[in-house]
């Protein structure tokens, strides 16, 4: 489980997984005793925000922060907040430097760029953005969504919320005998085993079997080459004149050649590919006097060497997803 290095559960915490009330007296506790509390003000708004001591003009010919790069500039100057409490009284706050942790699109729907007329305007259905999902309120999203076939376009957090909404609706609730508003791993597994088994979906599954060979055929190596978009046409099934042959290996190194119209490759995001952030010359892991591990070569180097190289030391994890948030716990152990 996860935790804070300097703030370890309390022994009566003994789940693998703790429910979230566990979870909210640990944050409560912890926020209580390093005084985060008197940090945070609640009922507040941010009603304004300004950057002083720097000329607009300045700021407009920045090719980077504060001219050099710097997250706290040349000290020559600061951001300014007003901040509103709920009678409307407004406090003046400086800072040196603002976070805004107010959400990646907040406000501003993210939509991706489709091809002209395959977009939302070709599908017949209703279309609706998480961000105007959420400001329907629970008893419209129930009506909208009951009875419905419902299809998520996305995988954060927003798409996994909607998703296990629609689950509450669709044709496999879960049983009666789960009453937790959170289930643990192991109610989870029964759940989505039994689903396997009603719907079909283990025999679709090759297990201790593996890829050895992907081929589209039907379209020559040349035409694919010429396309600028896939098939062609930008058609995820293409014209129908192609498909694609997979050889699949069982664990005694038998074959088998299966065809299919379309492949979906879930084997990470950047699957072989370390995703590297651009820094400015000379300000990246070459400044850094220390060591640089990417995640993906931290992962292979199996667990007795990866504590070898984290223990006593100060380590700083750059990333948010699941891999950092893997590799800070195991740190913080």
């Amino acid at each position: 489980m996860y935790q804070y290095s300097d703030f370890p559960w309390p022994e009566t915490v003994t789940e693998v997984f703790p429910d979230h009330r566990q979870v909210m007296d640990y944050l409560g506790a912890y926020a209580r005793r390093f005084g985060v509390l008197d940090c945070v003000r609640f009922g507040h708004r941010v009603a304004g925000m300004e950057y002083v001591g720097v000329g607009k003009e300045d700021v407009a010919a920045w090719d980077e922060w504060a001219g050099n790069g710097d997250a706290f500039g040349s000290g020559s100057s600061e951001w300014r907040l007003e901040v509103a409490d709920g009678e409307g009284h407004i406090e003046t706050h400086t800072a040196d430097f603002v976070i805004l942790c107010v959400g990646k699109y907040s406000g501003v729907p993210n939509i991706p760029t489709f091809p002209a007329g395959k977009g939302p305007e070709a599908f017949d259905g209703q279309v609706i953005h998480s961000m105007d999902y959420s400001k329907m309120g629970t008893k419209n999203c129930k009506e909208m969504i009951k009875g419905k076939r419902v299809t998520i376009v996305g995988y954060l957090k927003s798409a996994l919320d909607i998703a296990a909404e629609c689950a509450e609706y669709s044709d496999f609730p879960w049983p009666e005998t789960v009453t937790e508003v959170f289930p643990d791993h192991r109610q989870v597994m029964d759940y989505l085993g039994a689903y396997a088994r009603r719907f079909g979906v283990l025999d679709c599954i090759r297990f201790g079997h593996r890829v050895a060979g992907m081929e589209y055929v039907g379209v020559g190596e040349e035409d694919v080459a010429a396309w600028d978009e896939w098939a062609g046409n930008g058609d995820a099934f293409g014209s129908g004149s192609g498909e694609w042959r997979l050889e699949v290996v069982d664990g005694e190194g038998h074959i088998e050649t299966h065809k299919a119209d379309f492949v979906i490759l879930c084997i990470g995001r950047f699957s072989g590919v370390p995703n590297m952030p651009t820094f400015p010359p000379g300000k990246g892991p070459e400044a850094f006097d220390g060591q640089v591990i990417h995640s993906m070569d931290y992962s292979k180097m199996g667990t007795k060497n990866s504590k070898e190289i984290i223990k006593g030391k100060r380590v700083t994890i750059v990333g948010y997803l699941k891999s950092a948030l893997d590799i800070a716990a195991e740190c913080a152990e």
